[in-house]
């Protein structure tokens, strides 16, 4: 696994999970505790909304290539150096 593949999929897991674990705490959680009880739902709020967030990073890196931010081939960047950025 390449270190930008990580790091897209660690951002998911940061910025997206985080969003999602809001918007499903503001929204549904409530209603699914109703439902489920404490237990299952401390468990779904707390797995379902980063593990999303990652497949959703992961898939953005995998639309940009995986280049990391630095990686602008516009910055005059050489080849062998933006590989290992």
């Amino acid at each position: 696994m390449s270190v930008g593949r990580v790091v897209y999929i660690l951002l998911g897991i940061t910025l997206i999970g985080f969003a999602l674990f809001i918007a499903y705490a503001l929204t549904i959680g409530r209603h699914v505790t109703n439902y489920l009880g404490a237990g299952p739902s401390f468990v779904i709020a707390f797995t379902v909304p980063y593990i999303i967030g990652a497949f959703i990073g992961d898939w953005i890196g995998r639309r940009r290539d995986y280049r990391l931010w630095g990686a602008n081939p516009s910055l005059g960047i050489p080849g062998h150096l933006r590989a290992e950025l």
